[in-house]
């Protein structure tokens, strides 16, 4: 963990991404590991790649309205910039939700 830690706040995004990588293979149903590295991958503008590690790895959250509102905001962040804007709201909209 100190390892991701280290990756966000030096912005080490590929890093932060390979590790994430390298943990899901170790622990494959941790979804911080899922959102960490959906994280990474729209800072590498691979929304995408983060749309689809995302998908997978929301399946893992259970009863922890944080977390799901984070995996939100990462594919609210996707879409946009890939400039599917109804998608984008839609999940800004649920992140908002959870968070009120």
């Amino acid at each position: 963990m100190e390892i991701l830690k280290y990756d966000i706040e030096n912005s080490l995004f590929e890093m932060l991404h390979v590790d994430c990588e390298n943990a899901l293979e170790l622990y494959p149903a941790q979804p911080l590991l899922y959102r960490l590295n959906g994280f990474a991958l729209n800072k590498l503008k691979k929304y995408n790649e983060a749309i689809d590690v995302l998908t997978i790895g929301i399946d893992f959250v259970i009863d922890n309205n944080e977390m799901e509102a984070d995996f939100y905001k990462q594919f609210s962040i996707a879409y946009d910039k890939l400039g599917n804007k109804s998608d984008a709201l839609k999940y800004k909209q649920k992140e908002n939700e959870l968070r009120n």
